[in-house]
């Protein structure tokens, strides 16, 4: 057996050799990627050449293994009642399950002289790339050299900051082993492996001993935000609200941004119950992992109803949902919670013992499931209808059109 120091992982020869190994290497081989991992101890005593190494020294026929290339990595939730839209950013019940995904595992090898720039994942002559995704079944030859990976504990990691800004000393969240990595390609027929259930809010990184390009929108991250289960426990997120006229009344109005990757998105087991309006301009909120923080300053104000709409086209009375998707002011709130969806009344003229629940996140109705459908948070400021710019005066105060309006949103868990 011929051996190069282990440095990061190995790459077990298998294909090109099966037939002429005893039959129980070739039980192994048949198997592939688990049954070689299964049978680790095995190969290693004897009945496999091995080679092992770092990118950058590992050397097959001429050709030197470059670097490692992860095209559009993902995180995933799993374990939900029905799927959501991905995301840069989650809210997640304690206990909830999310796993990394990707569509390509490319291992890009380079012959010794060429200078390639693996801008497509086609391979040709001099630079081949070998894509651990689709080339499962066969490592023969070009473009895999004919050996697959076996990659040793802490090469491929996901790790955590608990401050939303990478350091030198992340904490260690979930080991990925060659197993994993095969079962993180996007597939609707195969989950992961490979999950974690995130202790604590921060941000969660891929981070690996090798030279690795993590490629797409999340660059291989994800914020996390962790949400327990209990009273007292509810966690607030805040967006600003901008004005516009719809079918002639002045509304301030938010959606979540990003399509088809949303800026933020909410697991299922979590909902809105209080709703916040504020007078003022959001502060810096990434110290937290978010876009908005209510500022040191800033005026609760009174709006006379809310609309969450899904799909919204511009219109808010001719939307096919609107009687059911609207809540009016409570005149007795407290804190400024003039609006709780777990009580929404659906009309002015209703007394406050006659609501509905609303069961839904800030980014999609749960009930119905809606969670491709974003909905658009319509604010409205009607003194006819008990609205007040300023609390801090006997009358009802009139919302001028240019101010600044934060909508705050309090999550709790199901």
């Amino acid at each position: 057996m011929t051996r190069i120091k282990t440095i990061g992982f190995s790459l077990k020869f298998f294909s090109a050799k099966l037939r002429s190994l005893p039959l129980s290497c070739r039980i192994a081989g048949i198997g592939f990627l688990p049954a070689v991992l299964l049978l680790n101890g095995l190969l290693t005593v004897g009945c496999v050449p091995s080679v092992a190494g770092n990118t950058g020294s590992i050397k097959i026929d001429g050709f030197v293994l470059k670097e490692f290339e992860v095209e559009n990595v993902l995180f995933e939730p799993q374990g939900l009642p029905f799927s959501i839209q991905p995301a840069y950013a989650y809210w997640l019940r304690s206990g909830d399950a999310i796993a990394p995904r990707w569509n390509t595992f490319e291992w890009h090898w380079e012959h010794e002289g060429a200078m390639c720039g693996f801008t497509e994942n086609n391979s040709a002559g001099d630079c081949q790339v070998c894509d651990l995704c689709t080339h499962l079944q066969d490592v023969t030859g070009l473009p895999c050299m004919g050996i697959a990976p076996v990659f040793e504990a802490g090469t491929f990691e996901v790790v955590m900051d608990s401050g939303f800004i990478q350091t030198d000393n992340p904490q260690r969240v979930l080991d990925l082993r060659t197993s994993d990595l095969i079962a993180a390609c996007a597939n609707p027929t195969q989950l992961p492996l490979s999950f974690f259930n995130p202790a604590a809010s921060g941000l969660y990184r891929l981070r690996s001993t090798q030279s690795v390009k993590w490629k797409g929108a999340t660059n291989g991250e994800i914020k996390l935000h962790v949400v327990e289960t209990g009273q007292g426990l509810a966690q607030k997120v805040a967006h600003q609200l901008t004005w516009q006229i719809v079918d002639g009344a002045n509304y301030w109005i938010w959606t979540i941004e990003g399509d088809p990757l949303w800026l933020e998105n909410f697991s299922p087991n979590l909902r809105v119950t209080d709703i916040r309006i504020f007078r003022g301009e959001c502060a810096d909120g990434s110290a937290k992992g978010k876009q908005c923080v209510d500022p040191d300053e800033c005026m609760l104000v009174k709006p006379s109803r809310l609309l969450f709409l899904p799909n919204f086209q511009g219109t808010a009375s001719g939307h096919p949902g609107e009687s059911s998707h609207r809540c009016y002011s409570n005149p007795n709130a407290n804190g400024g919670n003039f609006i709780n969806l777990d009580s929404c009344r659906e009309r002015y003229d209703y007394p406050l013992n006659q609501t509905t629940r609303k069961p839904t996140t800030p980014t999609y109705e749960s009930v119905p499931a809606r969670p491709l459908e974003k909905l658009t948070w319509l604010v409205e400021f009607d003194t006819n209808y008990g609205s007040d710019a300023d609390l801090s005066t006997p009358a009802n105060d009139p919302m001028p059109p240019e101010a600044k309006l934060i909508i705050e949103f309090t999550i709790q868990a199901n």
